[in-house]
């Protein structure tokens, strides 16, 4: 009797776990390089920082996932549509979004088979209805900024190209705020510039290497006042340049529709021990028109 019901125990369990595994399914795999950004003309530089992005598997979201990276999926078959949306993290803001100013890369052609890898190497690039409201450079030797002489102890913002210096081979601004106590400085664009207030998407997009805090936003211009709009406060950056992604569009509530905008940045450095240095580069204003 006990060697019977032995048997029979040992029966299920072996039928247990045959059906087990029966429901173990095999996922196929998705490898996705680091992104390619690419610009045309007018369009500034290509540097941009996209680390995660969104994975839509025949327009069904997969999840956001940090890349580059291998992510196992579900869905198989072969000439599935894959689209990858581009993905950032914005100065003064928590976690990750889709950066509405760049198109997304799709490739219906991936072949997801079970226990399979198939690599996609996304190339992104800028909505073809981004309006470029402004963009800045540097590079062909003169700047759009402008001191603020009542609000600065600084009188000269330098364009130059050092080797090794710059976030690329080209010219960027620099700010040496010298040894002098307390200094402060206060620039802005010599330009105003309108700016929509329907809803759609605002951003500034910028390079910068700090070894102080300081501060950048918008100035609103209306009917003969001046207005200083703070956005974001971004850190000293422990000697390496960053990317800046500052969303402007809560600066823009309720703006009154004659409105115009110049960008300013400002600090003060009260570390007499900190010699403060600021370097900037690549300035860019735009909405999706």
């Amino acid at each position: 009797m006990r060697k019977t019901v032995f048997l029979v125990v040992t029966l299920l369990g072996v039928l247990f776990l045959n059906s087990c595994k029966r429901d173990i399914e095999v996922p196929a795999y998705l490898y996705i390089t680091s992104p390619q950004f690419v610009t045309k003309s007018g369009e500034g530089t290509a540097l941009q920082v996209i680390t995660h992005v969104g994975i839509y598997i025949n327009d069904n979201l997969q999840g956001i996932y940090q890349i580059p990276g291998t992510i196992p999926v579900l869905s198989k078959g072969n000439n599935m549509r894959v689209e990858i949306r581009p993905f950032i993290r914005r100065l003064a803001r928590d976690g990750y979004v889709n950066y509405t100013m760049a198109s997304s890369f799709i490739d219906s052609t991936v072949s997801l088979l079970e226990g399979k890898t198939d690599t996609v190497r996304p190339v992104f690039g800028y909505q073809s209805n981004v309006e470029f409201e402004w963009l800045d450079d540097f590079n062909n030797g003169t700047k759009t900024f402008v001191i603020d002489t009542s609000q600065s102890s600084i009188d000269t913002i330098y364009v130059t190209k050092n080797q090794g210096v710059g976030v690329d081979t080209t010219q960027y601004a620099f700010i040496d705020m010298g040894t002098a106590a307390d200094p402060f400085f206060r620039i802005e664009t010599q330009d105003a510039y309108q700016l929509p207030f329907d809803g759609r998407d605002v951003f500034i997009e910028f390079h910068y290497k700090s070894n102080v805090p300081f501060t950048l936003g918008l100035t609103e211009v209306y009917n003969g006042s001046e207005i200083d709009l703070p956005s974001v406060s971004p850190y000293e950056t422990s000697g390496e340049w960053r990317k800046g992604y500052v969303y402007l569009n809560d600066e823009l509530i309720n703006a009154p529709t004659s409105a115009k905008y110049r960008v300013f940045i400002r600090t003060a450095n009260g570390d007499e021990s900190i010699h403060a240095k600021l370097y900037f580069d690549n300035f860019k204003l735009m909405y999706r028109e």
